[in-house]
């Protein structure tokens, strides 16, 4: 009797697991715009951007969509027990150093959310006029889309190439569309 029940917990658990799997890959449209739920495992890369007039450079220091803040927060730090403060918010803190003589860590965090398939991004952080500002897009899942049913708390951490930046956040919403 207990190998029958042990058998269908372990089938069970395959199962979600193989579901996990498989929802939490990438797609990418023609565009180059990410399409269906994003992978739960958090990166930390290298990359850095900037471009057009305007564009100030940054650097991902870490991201992911889970391990970020239990709270929808976006946060610009400018010293060292700002940033130990912004890691103790964390429900898993990235290894992170900066350099404030020269760089400001710029976060942002989505907040807690019941399924997966939810992303935050700091898409640019640009300076006109002498404010700096940085445009983050949050996404969600849209009508129709196949989510893990797995708390996620969304973040995405960079280092900006200012010292002691004032930066004022432009937070806009997407909905992933998975009607098609």
């Amino acid at each position: 009797m207990w190998s029958i029940i042990l058998g269908i917990v372990i089938v069970l658990l395959f199962a979600g697991l193989g579901f996990f799997f498989l929802s939490a890959v990438d797609e990418e449209d023609d565009d180059g715009t990410q399409n269906g739920s994003v992978s739960s495992s958090v990166s930390q890369s290298s990359t850095s951007s900037s471009s057009p007039a305007g564009d100030i450079s940054y650097t991902t220091a870490s991201e992911g969509t889970s391990g970020g803040s239990e709270d929808r927060s976006f946060r610009a730090v400018t010293d060292a027990t700002g940033l130990a403060s912004l890691l103790a918010t964390m429900e898993v803190a990235p290894s992170l150093t900066a350099d404030f003589s020269s760089s400001t860590v710029v976060a942002a965090f989505a907040g807690r959310k019941t399924t997966g398939g939810h992303t935050v991004e700091i898409r640019s952080i640009t300076e006109q006029n002498g404010v700096i500002t940085a445009r983050v897009v949050e996404t969600e899942p849209g009508p129709g889309c196949v989510t893990t049913q797995v708390i996620t708390a969304p973040y995405h951490v960079v280092i900006l190439n200012r010292p002691r930046a004032d930066v004022q956040f432009r937070i806009t919403t997407e909905v992933r569309d998975c009607s098609s």
